[in-house]
């Protein structure tokens, strides 16, 4: 996912957990909350494990040094994206 999609995608959760809870609807927060943390813990995850895989595949010759640069910038912003948005809607 693009860094922008994912902050989205957390920043939406987001608030559908604060509407959730504004309604009275308190299975559906818990469930959005749930989800929401899952997320959390699977975007840096998903991160670290696809750097692996660019690390791997460069060692093999697979990518050039120049994709694994570009990839991992991107894969990096995303998490950090991801974490930035956790922190400020937290």
């Amino acid at each position: 996912m693009r860094p922008k999609l994912t902050g989205l995608l957390i920043g939406a959760l987001l608030l559908l957990a604060e509407s959730a809870e504004a309604a009275g609807l308190t299975r559906a927060a818990s469930v959005v909350n749930s989800l929401t943390s899952d997320v959390r813990t699977l975007i840096p995850l998903v991160a670290v494990v696809a750097l692996i895989v660019l690390a791997v595949m460069w060692g093999l010759r697979v990518i050039r040094f120049a994709t694994l640069c570009q990839f991992g910038a991107g894969i990096v912003l995303a998490g950090s994206a991801a974490e930035v948005v956790t922190m400020l809607f937290s």
